[in-house]
């Protein structure tokens, strides 16, 4: 999906899946996975991208709210973005828009994921 800004220009893009539940994997061990929980909510995997000409406008910020309210995503309750450990602009960006970091240090992949409840 295209987000447009005042002028109906592209300003970003947005897209993501629905999970039925939200699992916490820590890759393979001699018994198969190694799944450290499992939550049974409706989950959504945001991705995103801003217009570089448009980055530190609140583009990004304002996406991700827009996405979480939209009637597209009503199936999900629970809204997490894996971002990348040295991503402080996407850090950033998904704080400001209302996730929290689940951990504070990054998982095997070096990724921080951030959860944000339905508002």
């Amino acid at each position: 999906m295209a987000v447009l800004d005042e002028q109906r220009r592209p300003a970003a893009h947005l897209g993501g899946e629905v999970y039925d539940r939200r699992t916490r994997y820590d890759g393979e061990g001699p018994e198969g996975p190694r799944i450290l929980a499992a939550y049974n909510r409706r989950s959504l995997g945001p991705a995103y991208v801003v217009d570089p000409e448009r980055w530190r406008q609140g583009f990004g910020r304002a996406t991700l709210r827009a996405m979480m309210k939209t009637s597209e995503t009503s199936d999900a309750d629970l809204f997490v973005a894996g971002i990348d450990a040295d991503n402080i602009a996407s850090k950033r960006c998904a704080v400001g828009a209302g996730f929290v970091p689940e951990d504070k240090e990054p998982d095997r992949e070096g990724i921080i994921y951030h959860l944000c409840e339905r508002p």
